[in-house]
């Protein structure tokens, strides 16, 4: 059990970095949520696969919003989205 709350800690601050740098860096404005495409997703996230939004807005999982996958911090977040999340991000 402890192992899978670490890796889904880990995963989860990786991507807030992974996040920070992308807005940091002004390279990119858009990002794309993406997820594994099996029949494992969640439907709320297959809700959001392939959507792209301005890189400062929240993708709506459900009913939390998420500023990427896995996002701790955003607003009215269930652990439902983000315990055992598989879904990746790509910054445009």
């Amino acid at each position: 059990m402890l192992r899978f709350v670490a890796q889904n800690e880990s995963n989860s601050i990786f991507n807030r970095v992974e996040y920070d740098d992308a807005v940091s860096s002004g390279k990119y404005t858009e990002k794309i949520w993406y997820t594994e495409a099996d029949s494992k997703v969640r439907d709320t996230h297959r809700d959001v696969d392939l959507v792209k939004i301005p890189i400062d807005e929240y993708f709506e999982v459900g009913d939390s919003k998420m500023l990427f996958p896995m996002d701790i911090s955003g607003i009215d977040i269930n652990a439902k989205e983000v315990v055992n999340c598989r879904c990746s991000i790509v910054y445009l």
